[in-house]
């Protein structure tokens, strides 16, 4: 790709920090969250103003937090559903917090800067089930095994010292974000 239209397409990126989150879902999660009809290319969705806006939106990003939290936690192994556990739960709150797994998938090289390497009008193709069941794996492990988050240990920590809030009866953040 020249390098003037990757430096517009990265620029044109900028900020759409949980955008590479995005095109890691499915189409039969997407379209159950009622997000399938977001472009799938990353920069028209940048361009557009009715797309940032739509990205920028509180429905959006509460859709695309409820819905890697929910992806995520599969993955985690984390025993019982999320259901079972209150919003105050430090994995409930580690499980729905974008930022993590965006700052893990740049890592991994998945970021804007990779989605702005794709040609001009390139859409990108979702992913089966199965590649999201592993990509969530893929990230799970990853998480675990961090050494600078040693979820291990926080696990360890966390398990022997359950609050009463971790399994109140408050709702957990599921039953918030669900629209």
């Amino acid at each position: 790709m020249d390098e003037h239209i990757y430096n517009e397409h990265k620029n044109a990126l900028k900020g759409y920090y949980y955008l590479p989150l995005y095109y890691l879902i499915p189409e039969e999660i997407a379209s159950k969250r009622g997000i399938a009809d977001f472009p799938r290319d990353p920069y028209f969705a940048a361009m557009s103003e009715k797309w940032r806006e739509v990205y920028s939106s509180k429905l959006f990003q509460i859709t695309l937090l409820d819905t890697w939290g929910w992806m995520m936690w599969q993955a985690l192994g984390i025993r019982g559903g999320v259901d079972n556990y209150s919003k105050n739960d430090p994995f409930v709150l580690m499980t729905f917090s974008l930022p993590m797994w965006t700052w893990l998938l740049a890592e991994q090289g998945f970021n804007t800067d990779f989605l702005a390497a794709n040609e001009p009008d390139t859409e990108i193709p979702y992913i089966t089930m199965e590649m999201a069941s592993h990509n969530c794996g893929v990230i799970a492990k990853r998480f675990w095994s961090h050494p600078d988050l040693k979820m291990r240990e926080v696990w360890k920590i966390v398990k022997a010292h359950r609050s009463h809030r971790d399994y109140s009866s408050m709702p957990s953040i599921i039953s918030h974000l669900h629209i």
